[in-house]
């Protein structure tokens, strides 16, 4: 089995454009990204996927292997699609483009899935929600997850709402996903649908056309840049971890 990671990266984002190419430590942050994920001991290899020649430069200047994808692409997902459907390889591993400190071990978990369940299409990881505040964040993705480990609801909204239980485990969503070629297929195939929309969850696709996803629990969390605030941030608390 061929496990690779795609990396989708994109120039034009809403609250910060060129985030890919922010300044971290001297180098661009898909660089990080790309440091972090060539970590990974599961992988047979990884590419970042962009639609934006600055970003494709930037990576052929660092050794990092890059495709030049559509311009057309809605999300990372359907990047995802295209880089599959000109591969040989089996699995595919989205890792987010603007998560710096993405942990390897993560990516394993989630390849390590498919390995160990060969009729898995689709999974991700999630962990464990430990601080209160996340629960009622609007901007944190919960996930309701079944006694067996699959997500039986993704949202925005406090998920599973405890009325009458004070202590239960609650998962937020990580930005790593695996799939197969023949379910990423199907999925670009479903096209968005009502819950996608509601809640811009896309895996809510998958749920919403009787496919299932399979949660898999990571121990370390995730810092994603999604706002130039979030760089700062970012650069003030792992500074010293920059290294490379």
């Amino acid at each position: 089995m061929k496990v690779i990671a795609v990396i989708p990266a994109r120039f034009k984002s809403t609250r910060f454009p060129g985030k890919p190419l922010a300044d971290i430590c001297g180098k661009p942050m898909i660089y990080w990204v790309s440091k972090q994920v060539s970590k990974a001991n599961t992988l047979n290899g990884y590419v970042v996927a962009t639609d934006d020649r600055l970003i494709y430069d930037a990576c052929k200047k660092y050794d990092i292997p890059v495709v030049m994808t559509s311009d057309k692409h809605v999300n990372g997902t359907e990047r995802v699609a295209e880089v599959a459907e000109n591969s040989d390889a089996d699995i595919f591993i989205n890792v987010q483009g603007d998560e710096p400190m993405v942990d390897p071990q993560a990516i394993d978990a989630v390849a390590d899935a498919f390995r160990k369940d060969l009729k898995l299409e689709y999974a991700q990881a999630a962990k464990e929600i430990v601080v209160p505040s996340d629960f009622v964040d609007n901007t944190v993705v919960k996930i309701a997850v079944s006694s067996d480990g699959w997500a039986v609801y993704l949202s925005r909204s406090p998920i599973p709402y405890p009325r009458t239980l004070n202590k239960f485990k609650a998962f937020k969503h990580i930005g790593i996903y695996g799939f197969t070629k023949p379910f990423l297929r199907d999925f670009i195939g479903m096209g968005e649908s009502q819950l996608e929309s509601i809640e811009g969850i896309e895996q809510l696709r998958a749920i919403e056309n009787g496919r299932r996803l399979k949660i898999i629990e990571v121990q370390n969390d995730t810092v994603s840049v999604d706002t130039p605030a979030d760089l700062e941030k970012i650069l003030k608390y792992y500074s010293g971890h920059f290294k490379g």
